[in-house]
């Protein structure tokens, strides 16, 4: 599967310099304001020396004395008149803006993760409103947050700060630490790491670990990568990289605020070859139910990624645990990075809830299904 795609860099209108014969031709001076100075000092030092000498010693002293007062002022009025940087250094034919940091809608041009052009930024669409609202129909104790990681901006949120269990969310931080080590040579993808015996009972190497945490959200992998002291430490470390002061105990207690900033990373993954980083889209895009036993199917897109159409790309990490006795999902979590291919717009979307009814989580994909709606209604209106 390929990355939340990129337009083809040969379709940005990049700006060019601006053609020299159209600018203007100024002849320069053939004298330098330097010159001129040396010019007028000399001349009125001559003749004071010539006063000096028809009248004697005495002045000898007041020439010269006049000789520096004369200095100074023709100093201070070059430097007084001469013209200011900004001019100086202003390119021919270019006019400046009264506040160069000012954003215009559809006026900016944004770099894809892998640093070629983008297209022109889409216009920014408020989500407040669309969450508000589904606010009004949920239950469940919720922390939200929608990230537009085009315009670098939060489009909408809901307690982003509040502590949740999150459940098997916490896999992200253990996957993406595995394909550093991967870049690094420290581990090896293709080496064995782990024999099961549960459902999927098989040898599995390190790098069929990293697809099925988040494909299938595979214990049996996470529970030795969790277990590995090395391991843990090294995603305490990038837990602290990333100054997510709220995310605790390996990523197993997070916020919908600090998600979003991991979600960032894996949108950007600077630090990953190209190839990891399309075992990773794949993971989280391609995602079939899994047959745990004669009557268990797990199904991982149920709840966010089943409420947007095939408009929407959803690369998708859930986690889960259901309480039979309450009836209740005690955690239901949604993690994903969300592309709209034709409207060339990508969002990061962190959902987690506690108490939320419902075996299907139709809540959340009802989230979605809004979301969807709100930014294809905002672009058809434009």
């Amino acid at each position: 599967m390929q990355k939340p795609s990129l337009p083809d860099s040969s379709k940005f209108d990049l700006k060019t310099e601006p053609d020299s014969s159209s600018q203007p031709i100024v002849e320069p001076s053939t004298t330098s304001k330097f010159d001129q100075l040396k010019t007028k000092i000399s001349s009125q030092s001559a003749k004071l020396i010539t006063f000096a000498k028809a009248k004697g010693p005495l002045p000898f002293v007041i020439a010269g004395i006049a000789l520096l007062a004369i200095v100074a002022i023709i100093i201070l009025a070059a430097v007084y008149h001469r013209p200011s940087a900004d001019i100086d250094n202003q390119n021919p034919g270019e006019t400046q803006s009264p506040d160069d940091n000012q954003q215009t809608s559809n006026s900016q041009s944004s770099m894809s993760p892998d640093g070629r052009p983008d297209t022109k930024v889409p216009v920014f669409i408020d989500l407040q409103p669309t969450v508000n609202a589904w606010l009004k129909t949920t239950p469940a104790n919720v922390g939200l947050m929608i990230y537009d990681l085009d315009n670098n901006r939060v489009a909408a949120s809901h307690q982003p700060n509040q502590v949740f269990n999150v459940a098997s969310i916490y896999k992200l931080f253990f996957v993406y630490d595995g394909y550093r080590q991967i870049e690094a040579s420290a581990a090896k993808a293709n080496e064995k790491y782990v024999t099961t015996s549960d459902y999927r009972a098989n040898t599995y190497t390190y790098g069929e670990c990293l697809d099925l945490m988040i494909r299938e959200s595979y214990n049996g992998c996470a529970d030795k990568m969790r277990s590995d002291r090395s391991a843990f430490t090294r995603v305490e470390n990038l837990i602290e990289e990333l100054d997510l002061n709220n995310t605790t105990n390996g990523g197993l207690s997070s916020t919908a605020a600090d998600l979003t900033e991991l979600l960032k990373l894996y949108y950007e993954h600077s630090d990953l070859s190209e190839e990891n980083w399309q075992k990773i889209a794949d993971s989280m895009l391609s995602q079939p139910p899994t047959k745990i036993d004669a009557t268990t199917t797990y199904n991982w897109r149920q709840g966010l990624p089943s409420g947007f159409s095939n408009q929407a790309k959803v690369y998708d990490k859930v986690g889960w645990a259901w309480n039979p006795e309450s009836n209740l999902w005690s955690t239901y979590a949604d993690a994903a990075i969300i592309e709209f291919p034709e409207q060339n717009r990508h969002y990061t979307v962190v959902v987690l809830t506690s108490n939320l009814p419902g075996r299907t989580a139709a809540a959340i994909t009802n989230l979605g299904t809004r979301i969807e709606d709100a930014i294809l209604s905002s672009d058809n209106s434009l």
